[in-house]
């Protein structure tokens, strides 16, 4: 184009040689409405819970054998022939 209107910007021009525009800068609150979303999902929270508890179980377990491992292991010596 020549003369005043070549001095205007077009969106290729602005946009650059791929002719996409760079996304448009999103606030917080924007970017966080996927995260809110996912926090009240609720649909297989059950599963999550069940191993929340099996692994406190697990947790339990451990730390009663390393506590008294030695212990009975002192008893059973004391009580065998």
């Amino acid at each position: 184009m020549t003369g005043p209107a070549s001095e205007e910007t077009s969106p290729r021009d602005a946009a650059g040689e791929t002719g996409l525009a760079p996304p448009a800068p999103r606030d917080r609150a924007e970017r966080m409405i996927p995260v809110r979303a996912f926090v009240r999902d609720e649909s297989g929270p059950t599963a999550m819970e069940y191993a929340i508890a099996a692994a406190a179980v697990a947790v339990l377990v451990l730390a009663a054998v390393f506590a008294l491992g030695g212990k009975v292991s002192a008893f059973f010596q004391s009580v065998s022939w």
